[in-house]
């Protein structure tokens, strides 16, 4: 979900080498494997901010490009980042909690899973750990519940904690049955919407660009959505991009748009 005027040089390779544009330095402990540009604008009028991306214990991770941001450090969240949960994400549902927008994260979880009455955070060893309460006598550490709402539950956290800001998700799809795509992009377009976040998501599955883009039309939400499919070409990659009717009459004709 991007302003018109948004564009990617890499497409899909988002962790590109693209040279600072604040003049500042990145503060990262962690060598910096490539650097990520986001386009804002207009306010009044069109902002780049470039910043380095390095990789961490945990995952990835993005470093300051700027002493006072205007918005939140950018979320880049990969297809290996769920299992286990990690610490990052428990605190991330801590502060969702302190904001007091547990109730909200947890009617969306129960749009996918109905069974969930509540999350918790429970401490074992001196190692916390989240728990739900799915109507049974004991909690259930939240991993039980299935790939697909540890996944869900993962995304909902980064979008809380990119509010105004950004969230980049490698391989959406990753986890999630595909009977339940629908229902992943029906919460996504309504949390950007109420957060105000912009989401660049890969994926290689056609259903998942077909649940995008049906949701999309029925959210009213395709001229803030369009799809970049990347060629690898001789020369280099090319990049077509679909947008609104172009992307709905490609998918009714059968066209490869992944």
């Amino acid at each position: 979900r991007a302003p018109e005027d948004s564009q990617s040089e890499e497409g899909r390779c988002f962790a590109s080498s693209i040279p600072s544009q604040t003049g500042t330095a990145d503060v990262s402990p962690l060598p910096v494997i490539g650097r990520l540009q986001v386009t804002y604008g207009p306010d009044p009028q069109p902002r780049t901010e470039s910043r380095g991306v390095f990789l961490g214990p945990t995952g990835p991770g993005l470093a300051g490009a700027s002493r006072q941001p205007r918005r939140p450090a950018a979320i880049l969240v990969t297809r290996g980042a769920s299992f286990p949960i990690l610490p990052d994400t428990i605190e991330r549902f801590s502060n969702v909690v302190a904001q007091g927008e547990k109730k909200h994260l947890l009617e969306i979880l129960k749009v996918v899973q109905p069974t969930i009455n509540n999350i918790e955070i429970l401490s074992r060893q001196n190692t916390p750990s989240l728990w739900a309460d799915v109507g049974s006598k004991q909690l259930l550490p939240v991993e039980a519940l299935g790939g697909g709402i540890v996944r869900l539950l993962l995304y909902l956290v980064n979008f809380f904690a990119a509010r105004d800001g950004l969230i980049a998700i490698d391989e959406i799809e990753n986890g999630i049955h595909h009977s339940a795509l629908p229902r992943l992009w029906e919460q996504i377009f309504d949390i950007s919407a109420l957060l105000n976040v912009q989401f660049v998501v890969t994926t290689h599955s056609l259903e998942c660009v077909r649940a995008a883009a049906h949701t999309g039309e029925n959210r009213e939400a395709l001229p803030d959505f369009a799809l970049h499919q990347m060629h690898q070409q001789d020369h280099g990659r090319q990049v077509e991009t679909y947008t609104d009717d172009k992307l709905l009459a490609a998918l009714d004709l059968g066209f490869e748009v992944r």
